[in-house]
């Protein structure tokens, strides 16, 4: 369990994280606490006080008890701050992330209770070496799924660090203490900084308004140490760290470890962006590239940009103001945010299902049409009707779940089902011509060419779903 740091940004960076002194005496907790929670061990003290290990007296239940510096816990304004970011913190009900259980006070003693982690810190595996790539992805995978539901909640950590990543005995991974740097940030007239500044995104650094980007930026800088072994920035003052965080491009990691998968390299480089609007748009889509097949084999859909190697230094833009530089995407290709294109792909294939189930209810009426268009009378078109139309209620059931459940296979799945979708679709498309009569051929018309239109369309946007850029899918 970690606090986020408060440093005095003049004072030189300790070589080693400083810790109490041994013998350090444990504050006297009121009678009203120690008579809930019986405290079994102190894990640690930081910025914002300490850490106990504690039975809860009435459930039975080990939870982790932290309370609160008399300096903090006595600004009714930051305490105020504190429980409402808190309140949003305790929506997050994720295994990545450790759950918050309630904010009291008794007296002048602020507290919180929240899951009590039994492992260690990031930070304390890091200071063993390196670990192997395959370990590291698979933490930066755990890392990246807790933001994901934490922003899906509209929470930003905007203090992830090594130190507030644990790893549990069995592997799996919890990122600790949402919602606690927001509410403790300082004014800019404050001596000290609340927050980190080697894992500070530079919109932070400089004071500005920050989103959801600032955690990939943070979770950028952790991986680059996970597969290097060294911080992207370092310095030997707090304010000099903020400033190359402001000014300067990290030197690439590949460039550190060679062997480092060049998809890899473009990928946390994209997540370093001094510009918010040129990293990752969402956790959704840092983690569909980090899981991707395709980035695997090293067909990056990541842009390179800013961060990557170039003849001439590296300019900054001010993150305060969105870029009028158009960003081109590899190859000019066409790209829908993938929220509006997985929208309208399962939007179509519920009106596929619509037309089939409405053409098999009414597959009677339409035979003697559909054997007039196909100059036969041999009786086949109920047939032909119904079983197109099984065919094309399975095929659209596999999409609308795949698609509807995130199946991380689905781009790949869809390569292989688009000659036979296409086959299916086009059969399809003649559809309308059958009710030319009562329609009109001129609205039939138009309705075919919709139609024909779709499977094309439909590949578009499961290129953006996926963001699998196959060339099969762009010719």
């Amino acid at each position: 369990m970690s606090e986020p740091e408060e440093t005095d940004i003049n004072r030189p960076l300790p070589a080693t994280p400083e810790a109490p002194p041994a013998g350090t005496p444990t504050p006297a907790l009121p009678s009203q606490i120690s008579d809930r929670y019986e405290i079994l061990g102190e894990v640690g003290r930081g910025g914002m006080g300490i850490v106990y290990k504690t039975r809860d007296r009435e459930t039975g239940e080990v939870v982790a008890l932290k309370v609160l510096k008399p300096e903090i816990s006595a600004d009714p304004a930051v305490m105020q701050r504190f429980k409402n970011e808190l309140l949003l913190a305790r929506k997050i009900t994720h295994k990545n992330v450790c759950r918050l259980h309630e904010f009291n006070r008794v007296g002048d003693t602020a507290y919180i209770t929240m899951e009590f982690v039994e492992g260690e810190s990031l930070r304390s595996l890091l200071k063993r070496g390196r670990p192997d790539l395959r370990n590291s992805l698979g933490m930066a995978h755990q890392i990246a799924e807790g933001l994901q539901e934490a922003h899906r909640q509209a929470v930003v950590h905007r203090d992830l660090k090594p130190e507030n990543v644990f790893v549990m005995p069995d592997g799996n991974v919890k990122v600790m203490d949402f919602g606690i740097a927001r509410s403790l940030e300082t004014n800019t007239l404050t001596v000290t900084l609340i927050g980190t500044p080697a894992y500070m995104a530079p919109e932070q650094a400089r004071g500005l308004r920050t989103d959801h980007r600032a955690d990939i930026y943070s979770f950028g800088l952790m991986l680059y140490e996970m597969v290097t072994g060294a911080p992207a920035f370092q310095a030997d003052t707090p304010m000099a760290v903020l400033l190359q965080q402001i000014q300067e491009v990290p030197r690439p990691p590949d460039q550190i470890t060679p062997a480092l998968p060049a998809y890899l390299n473009r990928l946390i480089l994209r997540c370093l962006e001094k510009d918010p609007t040129n990293r990752f748009a969402s956790t959704d889509e840092l983690l569909l590239e980090l899981d991707s097949e395709l980035v695997s084999e090293g067909k990056s859909a990541s842009t390179p940009l800013s961060n990557l190697p170039r003849e001439e230094p590296a300019r900054l833009s001010d993150s305060a103001v969105p870029s009028r530089e158009p960003v081109l995407l590899a190859d000019a290709e066409f790209k829908v945010p993938r929220g509006t294109a997985r929208a309208l792909f399962l939007t179509i294939q519920a009106g596929y299902l619509a037309m089939y189930f409405a053409a098999a209810y009414k597959a009677e009426s339409l035979q003697p049409a559909l054997e007039g268009f196909l100059m036969t009378g041999t009786g086949i078109g109920v047939p032909l009707i119904i079983v197109s139309a099984m065919c094309g209620v399975s095929v659209r059931l596999y999409l609308l779940s795949s698609v509807g459940l995130n199946h991380p296979d689905a781009g790949k799945k869809f390569r292989w089902l688009f000659p036979a979708l296409f086959l299916l679709d086009t059969l399809w498309a003649i559809a309308p011509l059958l009710l030319a009569q009562k329609i009109g051929y001129g609205l039939a018309l138009v309705a075919v060419s919709a139609l024909v239109y779709l499977p094309f369309a439909q590949r578009t946007l499961m290129q953006s779903i996926s963001a699998a850029h196959s060339p099969d899918l762009r010719k």
